[in-house]
C-alpha cells in the first residue's frame, strides 16, 4: 500500500515495533497528517503515515441486527431423506408440519416372485406318497427283491411255515434267516457268491422295512445270529474261491511268479512298462 493512499477509519495497522492496533481517526500538526491508532491494548497514540503498515481491510461496522445467509440449496434428490428430521425439528405447536416435497420417484424395483407368490402344493395323502416310492424304485431292485422273496418262501413252506415274513416275530424269523442263509443253494446245487448272499439279505430287510416291521436285519440286536450266520457263510464260500463268480482270478504259483520276474528282468533296459509291470504286481 503506497503512503500517500488514503486510509479509512477502522483498518488494522502493524507498528514499526510490531504492536498491532485500528486506525480511529486523522489529526494536522502544522499541515502534516498524523493518524490515531488505538492499540490492542486499548491505548491510543498518534503515529505518522511511515510509522506504519496497513495487515487488513477495514473493520465492517454492523449497522443492523446480525441476518442469516441464504441456506445452500439441498436438491431434491437428497431432501426427502431428511424429511421425518425436518418434520420434528420445525414443528410448533401454532404450525403445521413442515410439507418437504420427495423427489420425482424412482422406478421402484419389483419384488421378487418368488418372495410375493405363495408356493404351491398338490394335495396328496400317505397312500399317494407310498405308491411315488414304489414307481420310481429302480426296476432291477424291485425283480430282486421279488426273486429273493420267491426263493426264501420256498424254503419257508418246507418248514410249514405259511405267514408273510413280516408277520413272524424277530425271534421266530431271527431262527429261520439262519437255517435259510446256512442251507440256500441254487437249482443246480451249487454254492451262491458271497456278495448275492449279502443281496438276499438286503431285499429282506426292505421287504421288512416296507411293511413297517420294526426291526431292521441289518442292525437290529434281535438278528444279530443272522448277521453272524451269514458273515461266516461268506468266509467260508471265498475260502471255496467264491467270490468274484466266473471273473475270479485264478491263483499263481510259484513258477508263475518266477517266470513272469525273468520276463520283466530282460525288458527293464528297453522298456519302461517293465517297471511299471512290476511296481503294479
Amino acid at each position: 500500500m503506497s503512503l500517500n493512499e488514503n486510509l479509512t477509519r477502522g483498518q488494522k495497522v502493524r507498528l514499526v515495533g510490531g504492536q498491532m492496533g485500528v486506525i480511529k481517526g486523522k489529526t494536522d500538526n502544522f499541515g502534516f497528517p498524523l493518524w490515531e491508532i488505538q492499540l490492542e491494548g486499548g491505548k491510543l497514540v498518534t503515529e505518522a503515515r511511515y510509522r506504519f503498515d496497513i495487515i487488513s481491510e477495514p473493520d465492517r461496522t454492523v449497522t443492523h441486527p446480525l441476518e442469516h445467509d441464504s441456506p445452500p440449496h439441498v436438491p431434491d434428490e437428497l431432501l426427502y431423506l431428511f424429511e421425518p428430521e425436518l418434520n420434528e425439528v420445525d414443528k410448533t405447536p401454532n404450525e403445521a408440519p413442515v410439507n418437504v416435497s420427495a423427489p420425482p420417484q424412482a422406478p421402484t424395483q419389483k419384488p421378487s416372485s418368488k418372495a410375493s407368490k405363495p408356493r404351491q402344493f398338490v394335495p396328496v395323502d400317505e397312500s399317494t406318497v407310498e405308491q411315488f416310492v414304489k414307481d420310481q424304485e429302480n426296476q432291477g431292485t424291485a425283480r430282486k427283491n421279488i426273486s429273493d422273496m420267491r426263493t426264501l418262501t420256498q424254503f419257508l413252506q418246507q418248514k410249514n411255515e405259511k405267514r408273510e415274513i413280516y408277520k413272524i416275530p424277530p425271534e421266530e424269523l431271527n431262527s429261520l434267516l439262519c437255517q435259510y442263509f446256512f442251507s440256500v443253494r441254487k437249482t443246480d446245487g451249487e454254492e451262491y457268491e458271497p456278495s448275492s448272499l449279502r443281496g438276499m439279505m438286503c431285499s429282506f430287510d426292505r421287504i421288512l422295512r416296507s411293511n413297517d416291521y420294526g426291526y431292521e436285519l441289518s442292525k437290529s440286536v434281535e438278528f444279530a445270529k443272522t448277521r453272524d450266520v451269514l458273515t461266516a457263510k461268506q468266509i467260508a464260500l471265498k475260502k471255496m474261491g467264491k467270490g468274484n463268480g466266473d471273473k475270479r482270478a485264478e491263483t499263481l504259483t510259484d513258477d508263475d511268479i518266477e517266470a513272469m520276474f525273468k520276463n520283466w528282468a530282460a525288458g527293464l533296459v528297453q522298456s519302461y512298462n517293465s517297471i511299471a509291470h512290476s511296481l503294479v504286481f
